[in-house]
């Protein structure tokens, strides 16, 4: 398990079982392939575009995207994640 938080506040954990939890403890599940990650919560869906840091392998950066992964925003609005444990 690991989760990650960004300076909002905003944190993912990733348990086994692709069970994922959000910072205010909704369960949900996630896939994740290749460069795609898929998180859906009873009430929500998120669509990211995984890219991993250049420089910090406990770093990435989530960038939303449709369920065609499309990207969906015209500028920079990509999450950066670090992996806190």
């Amino acid at each position: 398990m690991f989760e990650i938080r960004i300076e909002d506040g905003n944190e993912i954990t990733f348990e086994k079982g692709n069970i994922a939890i959000d910072k205010l403890k909704n369960k949900g599940t996630y896939e994740a392939f290749e460069n795609s990650l898929h998180i859906s919560f009873p009430k929500e869906e998120y669509y990211y575009i995984i890219n991993r840091h250049k420089t910090d392998p406990e770093k990435l950066f989530l960038t939303p995207a449709d369920e065609y992964y499309s990207i969906a925003c015209d500028e920079g609005c990509s999450f950066l994640y670090k992996k806190i444990q």
